[in-house]
């Protein structure tokens, strides 16, 4: 029996730049958690444009490393990368094959570009030291109470990673 792993998978779909770009109609928001998006940075220079992403990058990858779950139980995860992509203009779709997400960026006919990020972390203990290092204990699937951390890179090599890719591309389209 095969099964589909929670995921994120975020479609960018074509190339052409229409009339009305819904991107440029993103509106700053000030929000504690949630840095100023700005069109505007589509025409810096990328060391420019990533020294002014990388603090809320940061924030978002310490935020998924300290709140880890384990493999089809991404509740929390899964809603707020949702609600970070719906933040940037993406459609959403939730819950597929559980705790998947899927977002979707049309920008004109074209070519699609698919990006696919894991969201679960692993049954292990975090004993790092950071400050924000995993606390999270869950029960698995077996009924046992498990430490639980990302010690395999989906919170940074994925998750953030897959946002920072999706951020990257509204601003140029």
């Amino acid at each position: 029996m095969k099964m589909l792993l929670p995921t994120l998978f975020i479609l960018l779909a074509g190339t052409a730049l229409p009339a009305q770009n819904p991107i440029s109609k993103l509106k700053t928001q000030a929000r504690s958690d949630y840095h100023v998006l700005s069109r505007s940075q589509a025409d810096m220079p990328l060391q420019q444009a990533v020294d002014k992403d990388y603090p809320y990058l940061k924030h978002l990858y310490e935020y998924y490393h300290a709140h880890p779950e384990l493999s089809f139980h991404e509740q929390q995860t899964a809603a707020r990368m949702a609600q970070e992509l719906r933040a940037i203009g993406f459609e959403v779709t939730e819950r597929v094959g559980g705790t998947g997400v899927v977002g979707v960026l049309e920008n004109g006919e074209g070519p699609v570009i698919l990006v696919r990020a894991d969201m679960d972390a692993l049954p292990v203990t975090e004993e790092t030291g950071l400050p924000y290092a995993s606390t999270v204990v869950a029960q698995d699937d077996s009924g046992q109470q498990v430490g639980v951390m990302h010690a395999c890179g989906h919170d940074v090599l994925h998750l953030r990673k897959g946002f920072n890719i999706s951020f990257r591309i509204t601003c140029i389209f």
